[in-house]
C-alpha cells in the first residue's frame, strides 16, 4: 500500500518500505540535477529530519522525512544519474527504509 505525505513524498509499505517523491514534487521544484544523500544505510532518522537534498534548475530543495525510521538502502545510482526521478518519480525509490 502506498501512502502520500505532505511535501510530495510517498512511502510504499513493505519490508523494507520504499520512499520516493511524487510528480508534483518534481514539477514544483524543477528537474533534479544532483542529489546529496544526508543518510546512508544503517543510519536512523526522525520525522522532519533532512535525509537528502536536491539541486534543481531553480534551487536547492531539502527532502524531509515524513516518518521516523532507519535507512536500509540508498539508491546511489541516482547520484550519478537523477534522470529516473525526473522521468518517472512515482516508480523510482530513493531510500529503502524500516519504519519506526
Amino acid at each position: 500500500m502506498r501512502k502520500e505525505y505532505e511535501g510530495g513524498i510517498w512511502i510504499e509499505e513493505g519490508t523494507p518500505a520504499l520512499l520516493g517523491v511524487m510528480k508534483d514534487f518534481i514539477e514544483d521544484s524543477g528537474d533534479i540535477t544532483f542529489i546529496n544523500f544526508k543518510k546512508d544505510a544503517g543510519d536512523t532518522f526522525e520525522k522532519g529530519e533532512v535525509i537528502a537534498s536536491f539541486e534543481t534548475a531553480k534551487a536547492v530543495v531539502d527532502l524531509e522525512a515524513p516518518v521516523s525510521g532507519k535507512v536500509v538502502e540508498v539508491n546511489k545510482a541516482l547520484a550519478d544519474d537523477p534522470d529516473p526521478l525526473n522521468e518517472d518519480p512515482e516508480n523510482t525509490w530513493i531510500f529503502k527504509i524500516e519504519l519506526a
